[in-house]
């Protein structure tokens, strides 16, 4: 074996191009791209790119300085592609390439020799005939350069049965071709099955599969890999001398296996004496009693959470529906009965406690469950009340309305909104000129009896009545859409408010008529005639007549009413508005008895003059008051909705609605889960549990370097816990608090699933030391078998391709050890023999052993096909068969041909 000791800072430069012809030829190059791309060194080229389809409508063609830059570059050309401009491209690429030279380094040639790889999809028709120029015109331009096909056939577990005729007539033609021309020294065939018979499930698989082989084929492991390689350099060569493949198998240090089974053989070769204890009858009742201790401090413990969560808590996040134990106190109480009862014989007293323990946590989980199910009844049954409620009775009465129509099943379509009508408010600005005109009224009035001129009297009075009718203005109706409200519902601010005249209140109306019969009769006194005649009393007569007409009319008189107009309950005090005929009859009236007062009346005179003319005045100022409050604009304000039958609530969810889970359930399901993975029978699970030196289906990197390697690694346990505590794993486990933080810490956290109580609790003691230890470090601890190591690496990685009838010519075998293992494994480089072991230092993030594997000679050919061109037909070795199945007919029979 041989080897790197040091890691390397860069690759390169390495002058390599990639030709694809054919779609997965492609991809595979696109994945090489996207894997270059996590190498953690920097690769030096430089590199380039040229793509081709098989139809020749369109090429490609890019190139780099940086392996990290490498990209698929886009079509460049696609109206066909001529023998010229093909040449073209070729020799510009290779001059590209020529043209980059390396930085300076004194250990370093001084010329690199230029690589290429062309990729070809067997499984396309016209891919070889598509190649083969490319290839003739690379080798003129560059005859020294090492060139090699890599030829993917395409078929995978998805591929039918046809793809075989065709990759394999590609094949024949693509190596008769090659047999008569010096174009590539070697050429590697992928296929999606291995020699073992194991295939790619998808073609991305195989991608990637191909894009290894290029990346460490040409780039990591060139070195290595090229090292024994066979290559063709006369024409008289048989090409199936270097027709090879391609093994890759990456194996995982899988550290949970590492500590899993070291842990068996601790507990194997250290514990055993535990498994064999036996519990006296008085220490299983004690035992029997905690546990029914425990299971009651269990349940109240949750009861107290339950009680003290608000019914109206968040709903918890994914997490908190984990089977694990999280409530603290729980935790403590298992720990503490743990605590008390492994102080003598801990894993027979552990098993026997949690054995009479489970089912009474199963009794307490059964009782949870009948309460949790009649809760869940009777909110079920309240769904049930409230749906009736607010969908099925609300319906029954819409459906009762045969005008109505529905827009779902749900939502009915009501009849339209209706109008309503009310008394237009009365503006203050109306009202204060209003009150401006009776006080011109008043003074006209005043004045005309002073100066004793009717005419400015009558003028007053008159004025005074249109001062009245100003005050009142406007009247008439307006008309509002009314807001439709389901019954029920709460109008808030859905429905607008709108305003109407309102009445005054009784209490002001009769303020009002008080102030101004006490001012009539003022009035009244103060024009008192002196001297009563026939026509004195007459006029009187005829004036009070006309005024109590008048008045009787202006305030009993009728007023407007629709049948659209508020109800009483929804505006209190609404004034409808008068009619305008009545009410200018009532006014009529009252300027009528006016004038004919004002006919004969007389100014306040006598000996008693500036009496009357006090009460005079004093009447007018509280029939003005009088005026003032009862024309006072007053605005009520409504809101004007129409109620309707309820609206039927969509059903949303089933009967029931989504509810917390209980934590008790959840919990204690999990306490139970947990123990049912467990065997409570120590003598049974040390039976079980046996000491094999591998696990099937668990791979273990150290299963390269030592057949007994848990065994070396249990030591190096023993040492160090010797060395750290003075004490070993024995007594290490007769110590109660160690085992009651190891049940506390597998029930908070239950990943592992061993069945072992001994190997649970060894386990956490291991992870420990594991923990505290570089991987470096833990692979110091054992010591590596190199002939195991070389004889394992030989038979590692199997070649894809087909089951060839004889045993490959040449192998070369390369394990790529990731940094942190370098330190163990590197003296096996200096071990003779046929693997190399070098360091994976282009990938510092893995410590992954990657085992690559390369097979060449295919002078036999391969079992179920057909001779290849050129090779020796030898009766023992070809029976007659053989040339007459065709491919796919031979691959499917069941005895092969050949050895």
């Amino acid at each position: 074996m041989s080897g790197n000791d040091t890691q390397a800072k860069g690759i390169g430069p390495a002058p390599i191009l990639f030709v694809a012809v054919g779609c997965r030829a492609e991809q595979t190059v696109a994945a090489f791209a996207e894997t270059a791309r996590g190498l953690t060194v920097p690769v030096q080229g430089p590199f380039a790119f040229l793509s081709m389809d098989p139809a020749g409508r369109r090429v490609a063609a890019g190139h780099w300085t940086w392996l990290s830059d490498f990209d698929i570059p886009a079509c460049s050309q696609t109206n066909g592609l001529s023998e010229e401009s093909l040449s073209a491209t070729v020799a510009s690429l290779i001059r590209t390439l020529h043209s980059k030279e390396p930085a300076a380094d004194a250990n370093l040639p001084g010329r690199v020799r230029m690589s290429s790889y062309i990729l070809i999809d067997l499984s396309e028709a016209g891919s070889v005939d598509r190649a083969l120029p490319a290839m003739e015109l690379l080798r003129t331009g560059d005859p020294a350069h090492d060139m090699a096909i890599v030829a993917l056939t395409g078929r995978t577990a998805a591929s039918g049965r046809e793809l075989d005729d065709l990759w394999f007539e590609a094949w024949t033609r693509l190596t008769a071709r090659l047999q008569d021309d010096l174009l590539a020294q070697k050429i590697y065939l992928l296929d999606g099955r291995d020699a073992g018979g194991m295939w790619f499930e998808r073609p991305e698989q195989m991608d990637q599969f191909a894009a290894q082989f290029l990346l460490h084929h040409g780039v990591t492991c060139r070195g290595p890999l090229r090292q024994n390689e066979r290559r063709r350099i006369t024409p008289q060569e048989s090409v199936l001398n270097v027709c090879g493949s391609f093994g890759l198998r990456a194996i995982h240090l899988n550290l949970p296996e590492v500590i899993r089974r070291t842990a068996q053989r601790l507990v194997h070769e250290d514990l055993a004496g535990l498994y064999q204890e036996v519990l006296a009858e008085e220490r299983r009742r004690h035992i029997d009693e905690e546990a029914q201790k425990l299971v009651e401090r269990i349940e109240s413990i949750y009861e107290a959470v339950s009680q003290a969560r608000p019914s109206d808590a968040d709903e918890p996040d994914a997490a908190a529906y984990e089977l694990v134990v999280r409530n603290k106190d729980a935790c403590e109480a298992i720990g503490a009965a743990v605590g008390r009862i492994c102080g003598r014989a801990p894993l027979a007293s552990l098993s026997h406690l949690l054995k009479c323990a489970e089912p009474r946590l199963r009794c307490l989980l059964t009782r949870q469950k009948l309460v949790e199910r009649q809760q869940v009844r009777s909110r079920a049954a309240e769904v049930l009340r409230r749906q009736d409620e607010q969908t099925y009775q609300p319906m029954r009465v819409w459906l009762g309305k045969t005008e109505d129509a529905w827009v779902d099943r749900f939502t009915p379509i009501g009849q339209t909104r209706t109008q309503a009508s009310v008394s237009r408010p009365a503006g203050t600005t109306a009202w204060r000129f209003g009150l401006l005109f009776l006080v011109m009224g008043f003074v006209g009035l005043a004045a005309g009896l002073l100066s004793e001129e009717r005419v400015f009297a009558l003028g007053g009075a008159l004025l005074c009545l249109a001062a009245a009718v100003l005050a009142t203005q406007p009247t008439g109706w307006t008309t509002h859409s009314r807001t439709v409200v389901p019954e029920g519902c709460d109008v808030g601010k859905a429905a607008p408010v709108v305003s109407y005249r309102k009445r005054a209140p009784l209490w002001m109306r009769s303020l009002a008529i008080a102030l101004a019969g006490c001012g009539v009769v003022a009035v009244a006194w103060s024009l008192w005639p002196d001297l009563w005649t026939v026509a004195t009393a007459l006029q009187s007569g005829v004036a009070a007549l006309l005024a109590v007409i008048g008045v009787s009319v202006i305030l009993t008189g009728p007023v407007q009413v629709r049948a659209d107009q508020p109800k009483c309950e929804e505006a209190p005090d609404h004034l409808c508005p008068p009619f305008w005929t009545w009410r200018a009859f009532g006014l009529l009236c009252l300027a009528s008895a006016w004038l004919v007062l004002c006919l004969r009346a007389t100014s306040p005179l006598g000996t008693d003059a500036s009496l009357r003319w006090g009460c005079h005045g004093a009447g007018l100022v509280a029939i003005g008051v009088a005026a003032a409050l009862a024309l006072r604009p007053r605005v009520g304000r409504v809101r004007l909705i129409e109620r309707i039958p309820k609206v039927p609530e969509p059903l949303a969810g089933g009967i029931s609605i989504p509810t917390r889970e209980n934590d008790l359930i959840r919990e204690v399901t999990a306490m139970v889960q947990w123990i049912d993975r467990l065997t409570l029978d120590p003598r049974q699970a040390l039976l079980r549990q046996g000491m094999s030196d591998a696990t099937p289906g668990r791979e273990v990197l150290f299963d390269l370097l030592a057949a007994d390697w848990d065994r070396q690694l249990a030591e190096a346990f023993r040492q160090t816990l010797r060395s750290r505590i003075g004490q070993s794993l024995r007594d290490l486990a007769l110590e109660p608090k160690a085992w009651a933080q190891c049940v506390v810490r597998h029930l908070q956290d239950p990943q592992a699933r061993s069945s072992d109580l001994g190997v649970l609790f060894t386990l956490e003691v291991v992870k420990v030391w594991v923990d505290s230890l570089s991987v470096a470090d833990l692979a110091a601890c054992v010591r590596p078998d190199a002939e195991r190591l070389s004889h394992l690496l030989d038979r590692a990685a199997m070649p894809n391709w087909p089951a060839p009838r004889v045993a490959p010519e040449v192998g070369i075998s390369v394990a790529a050890v990731g940094s942190a293992l370098w330190g163990a494994l590197s003296p096996l480089t200096r071990t003779a023999g046929p693997a190399a072991v070098v360091r994976r230092d282009w990938d510092a993030q893995t410590n992954d052993v990657l085992i690559l594997h390369i097979v060449q000679g295919l002078t036999e050919g391969w079992r179920g096909y057909p001779a290849l061109p050129g090779q020796r037909r030898e009766p023992r070795r070809l029976d007659a068969a053989d040339s007459t199945l065709s491919p796919s007919e031979q691959s499917s029979s069941a005895a092969p041909q050949g050895t």
